[in-house]
């Protein structure tokens, strides 16, 4: 028992002695195993940005099952299906929603965006053409106001741009009546230093 006392003793004397003096122990295996695990993961890129009303948002593309997210961590949200803008949030915004934009097809083939606001209410309706495909690895679809289809409603053009591999780039939209439309688009990345 006296000899289990003492060694414990003579343990807790050395271990004094050696973190008073200061001294320390280095493996460089034991530091690159602990490097491994303070290592942060790379944060994602913003690899898009929007640009609309004279702002420009850097963006992340999220791809979902029913199209893309455009969002930064901010709470700016745009929601696209694929062919249409249907949504778009500023968390800035009073109820943190600018637009909706609902898509009706009729029988007839004419398709109608109903655009709508934050607080639920109808700012306008606009009857568009089908898709058609553009010259190159684009679409566009012409669309006029509902109410107002006469000759004085010159319209807008809602474009979707795609790269030689059928992968989106670029989107023009409009998303809220009487506002330029909204542009969404790839930030080309910087070639490396050095690489050709």
């Amino acid at each position: 028992m006296i000899h289990l006392s003492v060694n414990i003793f003579c343990g807790a004397l050395l271990a004094l002695l050696l973190f008073g003096c200061n001294v320390t122990f280095q493996s460089s295996q034991f530091n690159f195993v602990k490097g491994l695990f303070a290592q942060e993961s790379p944060q994602p890129e913003k690899n898009w940005q929007v640009s609309w009303q004279g702002k420009i948002y850097p963006v992340f593309a999220v791809n979902h099952d029913g199209g893309t997210f455009f969002a930064d961590e901010n709470g700016f949200l745009v929601a696209f299906d694929g062919w249409q803008i249907r949504q778009v949030a500023i968390a800035q915004s009073e109820d943190g929603k600018i637009a909706v934009i609902e898509k009706n097809t009729s029988d007839d083939g004419v398709i109608s965006l109903d655009y709508i606001d934050g607080n639920a209410r109808q700012l306008a309706r606009d009857n568009c053409q089908a898709w058609e495909r553009t010259t190159g690895t684009g679409w566009e679809q012409n669309c006029k106001n509902a109410e107002h289809a006469d000759a004085s409603n010159l319209g807008y053009t809602n474009t979707i741009e795609l790269n030689t591999n059928g992968e989106l780039v670029a989107l023009r939209f409009m998303v809220l009546p009487g506002t330029a439309p909204m542009q969404i688009s790839f930030k080309q990345r910087q070639p490396l230093a050095g690489s050709d």
